[in-house]
């Protein structure tokens, strides 16, 4: 059972479960589900050369949690990956990791306080 973002869709033996896209917003809105921020990250750097951006900031907007443009744009800045996406950004600060206690750095960029790496 391995979750796999291939580009194309996301499967779990053999069975497909959310696109990329969709997969990577709702890692972004709780990473803990998810292995943690380091692990989307990883999936971020890994899985963005073939992320349909526009189709992804649409999740976003759809989503509708500023929390989740807060992380995502920290973590693609931190990962040093191009974007054309319009971020909107909390009016106070979201934690990193939103499952771990407010402690660390806080960036004023992207309204997040850095709980994790």
């Amino acid at each position: 059972d391995k979750l796999y973002l291939d580009g194309h869709i996301v499967e779990i033996n053999n069975n497909v479960i959310a696109e990329p896209e969709k997969v990577m917003v709702e890692c972004l809105y709780k990473p803990e589900k998810c292995g943690g921020v380091g692990e989307v990250k990883k999936c971020l750097r890994q899985a963005w050369p073939t992320i349909n951006q526009k189709k992804f900031e649409v999740y976003m907007h759809r989503f509708g949690v500023k929390a989740v443009f807060a992380r995502c744009g920290y973590l693609l800045e931190e990962a040093a990956l191009e974007n054309n996406l319009s971020f909107v950004l909390p009016k106070g600060y979201t934690l990193l990791n939103p499952a771990k206690k407010a402690v660390g750095k806080y960036n004023h960029q992207w309204r997040v306080i850095i709980n994790d790496q």
